[in-house]
């Protein structure tokens, strides 16, 4: 109980060696991205990344895809609170933010795709970040849109996350 009383306002010094303790670097998770203001709904979009990084075509389009969604989540078509979409791609690109080391975007991510108001899943190329990530929000209890094409894999299909499947016909 002493350690607890200790640890009901703990000093930097004491988080940094907590985290130390787990093998992780309080400054690993505090590097990450802004939180949502409280008047918003914030909401995760995972989308195929990596898999995409390597085509241009590809990366073009998923970038246009994930700036039509942005803007359909934040149109004034709702009324308030305003909905928000948080995409990792503009955080932990493995391109565009190559700093970041692998525990560091693993840290970030998970901490986001977990903790958000709800997650969209774009399910528009086979990915293993997406299948993590809807991993991640069936473990953390979050409600999910996931937009699918009719080839869904059964492993998503069979996932017991609480979703409402949009589909959707064509390819990235």
């Amino acid at each position: 109980s002493k350690i607890l009383t200790h640890l009901a306002i703990p000093t930097a010094d004491v988080l940094v060696n907590l985290f130390k303790g787990l093998g992780l670097k309080l400054e690993d998770l505090l590097d990450e991205a802004p939180i949502s203001d409280a008047d918003e709904i914030l909401g995760y979009l995972a989308t195929p990344l990596t898999a995409v990084v390597g085509s241009p075509p590809q990366s073009a389009e998923l970038e246009r895809v994930v700036a039509r969604l942005k803007q359909l989540a934040s149109s004034g078509d709702f009324s308030p609170p305003h909905f928000r979409l948080h995409w990792p791609g503009d955080y932990t690109h493995p391109t565009r933010n190559p700093d970041f080391k692998p525990s560091q975007v693993y840290l970030i991510d998970r901490s986001r795709a977990s903790t958000f108001d709800f997650i969209v899943i774009f399910c528009g190329a086979p990915s293993y970040g997406v299948g993590q990530e809807n991993e991640i929000a069936t473990q953390a209890g979050l409600p999910a849109i996931r937009l699918v094409r009719s080839d869904i894999s059964r492993m998503m299909s069979g996932s017991f996350l609480q979703a409402f499947d949009v589909e959707f016909s064509g390819s990235l």
